[in-house]
């Protein structure tokens, strides 16, 4: 008698079933990828040469953020807090760099931790972290009692980078500030902190963006790929030759980038080509072919 083969895993299946939800290809550079120390992550990421390796718990991890977004959300009204915009586009670079903001507060009259806001509005940031997460950035002082670098900016600046360019894309004024709250998953605790707005910082990410979409890839800022920062990046393999880069329009020399006309395309053709695409006529990128397999530890 033939034996039936073992069904699926019915936890596997309801997992795998958050991950498609969040299936659907970015081809625009966003603006969360800019705050990564390494510039270079952010160059393989947007042209497809890496991409996010998430897991289907991960998958689900980042549904479960969404949903504490919007429960936040419904708290501040309740709190007497206006927020509106959710989900508000912001572009540049012909619409090569997009994001979409949490929203905006309208506060009347509170205090956030030592800073007083009274009639004004901010721009709203929404993050959930572990409890390690949550300590790092809201602990002001170690284990000893000696003062440390706390807050968004020392120990969240991906998420700091996201908050200027939300800020100055939407056209905000030199005075003007965003709320940055974390939830902490463990036990619901939740972190606010003021974050004014840093107009020379926002100029910076601006040559930034456009840097990774039109320039060439810049070099590594770190020497070892066994570094932590590495080790987690998306982009380890290829970026240290431990696999071959993709054969893709993202790693050809033809692909261009027309940030005026807010088109991607091939100098070649002179047809429109996304990142992810390929022809006959591919030329890898001179400085990617030397990244194909060549990685020795101790070099």
């Amino acid at each position: 008698m033939e034996t039936k083969p073992e069904p699926p895993q019915l936890r596997d299946r309801i997992l795998a079933a958050f991950k498609r939800k969040d299936e659907k290809k970015r081809y625009y550079l966003g603006c969360s990828s800019l705050g990564n120390e390494c510039e270079r992550s952010a160059w393989y990421q947007y042209r497809h040469i890496s991409a996010p390796n998430f897991s289907d718990r991960m998958a689900k991890l980042l549904d479960h953020g969404h949903k504490e977004e919007a429960r936040h959300r419904a708290a501040f009204r309740r709190a007497g807090i206006e927020m509106y915009g959710d989900q508000h586009a912001v572009s540049a670079l012909g619409g090569i760099l997009r994001g979409h903001t949490d929203g905006f507060a309208y506060i009347d009259h509170a205090m956030i931790g030592g800073v007083e806001v009274e009639d004004e509005v901010l721009l709203w940031e929404m993050k959930t972290g572990n409890k390690n997460s949550f300590s790092d950035i809201s602990k002001k002082v170690t284990a000893t009692g000696s003062p440390r670098a706390h807050g968004v900016k020392a120990r969240k600046p991906q998420h700091y980078a996201q908050m200027q360019l939300y800020m100055g894309l939407s056209g905000a004024p030199s005075n003007a500030r965003a709320l940055y709250t974390m939830t902490c998953k463990d036990d619901d605790d939740v972190y606010l902190e003021v974050v004014p707005f840093n107009r020379e910082y926002f100029d910076e990410m601006m040559a930034r963006a456009e840097r990774v979409a039109t320039g060439p890839i810049t070099g590594r800022p770190y020497k070892n790929p066994e570094f932590f920062k590495c080790r987690f990046c998306d982009a380890k393999e290829v970026c240290w030759g431990e696999e071959n880069v993709p054969v893709i329009c993202g790693s050809c020399s033809h692909w261009t980038v027309d940030i005026n006309g807010g088109r991607t395309l091939c100098a070649l053709t002179g047809n429109d080509a996304r990142q992810d695409e390929s022809c006959g006529d591919h030329a890898m990128i001179p400085d990617l072919e030397q990244n194909q397999k060549t990685f020795v530890f101790w070099t």
